[in-house]
């Protein structure tokens, strides 16, 4: 049954995604953190978004901000670098806790300007903290989203550019957790062989159709579906972090 889903969780959260660019991810990782050792879900959470959030980019590539890359690169590399350093891997109650603390954060800041991802050098400012979430918890689209909201980026060019900067984030978590992997798994948890491929065609296969019921909804409504998903999300996971912390 697990395997089942984790699948259709997969597709689900992947056609979320596709279509706001936000809160797939963070549900799919509390799916995943409630099911698996920490260190394997965070793995088959990076597999399976780094291909979601891959599909979804060639889908928009056309609107891809290159510019804002580079720099998002470097400061997500100095993130990695550090959190490597000092050899840190999560528990579940603080995956959980931190997910949700940071949803209510990024949905109750005011719109702050200083933090657009298009003014000098926050490209860099943004790939070491969303890097830094990344690792942490596993999901980091409530605060890549501060640096999207006050931008003058398009929908499409919000989707696109997060869809390209998240995955590079998860292919560096996915790295991260790879090599911890031995070392922080207590508990013996198998999948079956077929797991990686159906996850893997599942984002497939739920990233495709929200580039096309994206032109149904306006800039405003985008935005606000968003926050209001995020701040509901948030809520949930900071009652599991609790609920497992007192118990």
């Amino acid at each position: 049954m697990t395997p089942l889903v984790l699948i259709f969780a997969t597709f689900m959260t992947s056609f979320i995604s596709g279509l706001f660019a936000v809160a797939g991810g963070t549900i799919l990782m509390g799916v995943y953190s409630y099911l698996l050792p920490i260190s394997m879900a965070m793995i088959l959470h990076g597999v399976a978004q780094a291909f979601s959030n891959g599909f979804r980019s060639w889908f928009f590539r056309e609107y891809i901000c290159w510019g804002l890359i580079p720099g998002y690169i470097f400061g997500a590399l100095c993130a990695a670098g550090l959190l490597f350093w000092i050899y840190f891997i999560p528990d579940k109650t603080f995956v959980f806790l931190f997910l949700g603390s940071i949803s209510i954060l990024a949905t109750s800041l005011p719109n702050v300007p200083f933090f657009q991802i298009d003014r000098p050098y926050m490209s860099i400012v943004c790939g070491f903290f969303i890097a830094v979430t990344q690792l942490m918890c596993g999901v980091s689209g409530p605060m890549l989203d501060l640096f999207f909201i006050d931008t003058k980026l398009d929908r499409y060019e919000v989707v696109a550019t997060k869809s390209f900067t998240q995955m590079l984030s998860h292919l560096i978590k996915l790295l991260y957790y790879s090599s911890f992997l031995g070392l922080s798994i207590q508990d013996e948890f198998t999948l079956p062989y077929w797991i990686l491929p159906s996850i893997i065609l599942a984002t497939f296969l739920g990233a495709k159709p929200g580039k096309y019921l994206l032109q149904y909804i306006n800039e405003e409504q985008f935005r606000r579906i968003t926050r209001h998903l995020i701040m509901l999300l948030g809520i949930f996971y900071v009652y599991l972090g609790l609920k497992d912390f007192l118990t």
